[in-house]
């Protein structure tokens, strides 16, 4: 078997460390977790997003026995013998991250935490250099994600590293508990996974239809919740990975569960003027501000629109500009509110400037 078919559902914490999960939770997300790779087989195979699961698109899933310790659960997809191209050459695994990159956007407390970090982080390299030591890239780094309120992927998760090794007592004012960074810290490692799984298969992905895509991270939703019913009594976080050793490249607890539930995303395209604050490249994601938003939101680009978009992206990001009409999808919690947005589009014939 290839290894790009084996994926594995771990559960931490609780009684899941000694092997254990509540019977009924337990078959109630393996349910989930098979329906979720089904979908996401048939997806990759296809094109297509199953309504449900029948004999049209069965496919045959076989489950190795629970592991030692946290309660691993590892799934095997045996390989088809004759699959339509355009997806079938992308491994599951990266089809799964692409699927909880859409669905489950870095939550906003990480975000914050994040900022704040950077702030104490640079007061002590402030301190550093009052004392006569050369300016270094990172205080450059830190001066940056403290000005432009944005930080990526991988300088987050410097950042609570370093949060959870740190003695600095400021870092302790901001959070007492040590176990907020490694939360924070496991939520960002998934996300860096993810992206490395994405990024080896970008141009494959985006061959698949925009609403084909919309649609499947509609399906898949509910799904994760059932994955989570162990969380209940069970165990205190989920993880989901390639293989049982390898890196995770999903991660979630009760409440990053909860924000999933209470979230959909409309179908219908708004047009927003708005402030391109900042953008990662590489992750596909950003922050915008608009008066119709009380906070600065999240946004994600698609694969499927990522290169056509950067360079309007980064020309609504010039100095000058002060807002542009973007074309965006909403993701809603159950108040109506919008937590964070999908970008579809830029009009740059809509850019103003200041001295406009």
């Amino acid at each position: 078997m290839s290894e790009n078919n084996r994926l594995s559902i771990a559960y931490h914490g609780g009684i899941a460390e000694h092997g254990q999960l509540h019977f009924y939770e337990q078959s109630r997300a393996s349910y989930g977790f098979a329906r979720m790779l089904i979908t996401a087989e048939h997806f990759r195979k296809t094109g297509k997003v199953a309504q449900k699961i029948g004999n049209k698109n069965y496919v045959e899933l076989l489950v190795t026995a629970p592991q030692k310790g946290s309660f691993i659960t590892e799934v095997v997809i045996p390989t088809a013998k004759a699959v339509i191209p355009d997806l079938a050459t992308v491994p599951l695994k990266a089809i799964m991250s692409y699927i909880f990159q859409l669905v489950a956007t870095r939550s906003a407390t990480t975000d914050e935490n994040a900022i704040e970090l950077a702030k104490i982080r640079l007061a002590e390299e402030k301190e550093r250099t009052a004392q006569g030591q050369q300016i270094t890239r990172q205080f450059e780094t830190l001066a940056d994600i403290v000005k432009t309120q944005s930080a990526t992927t991988q300088q987050s998760l410097d950042l609570a590293r370093y949060a959870v090794k740190t003695q600095n007592r400021a870092v302790a004012r901001l959070n007492d508990d040590k176990a907020v960074y490694i939360d924070m810290a496991r939520e960002l490692e998934a996300e860096l996974q993810r992206q490395k799984e994405i990024s080896k298969v970008e141009d494959q992905i985006r061959k698949a239809s925009p609403a084909a895509i919309a649609k499947l991270t509609s399906r898949v939703r509910p799904m994760i919740g059932e994955m989570g019913l162990p969380l209940r009594r069970s165990s205190d976080y989920f993880t989901v990975a390639a293989a049982a050793n390898d890196n995770a490249f999903a991660y979630f607890d009760s409440k990053r569960i909860a924000a999933l539930e209470s979230r959909k995303t409309l179908e219908d395209p708004e047009r927003i003027r708005c402030r391109i604050k900042s953008y990662d490249r590489d992750a596909g994601v950003g922050k915008v501000s608009s008066d119709e938003f009380d906070r600065v939101l999240n946004f994600i680009v698609t694969a499927d629109r990522k290169i056509g978009l950067q360079p309007k992206v980064l020309s609504s990001m010039e100095v000058d500009v002060t807002t542009v009409m973007g074309e965006f999808l909403k993701v809603i919690d159950h108040s109506g509110q919008a937590p964070s947005l999908i970008l579809l589009d830029i009009d740059e014939t809509t850019i103003r400037r200041h001295r406009d």
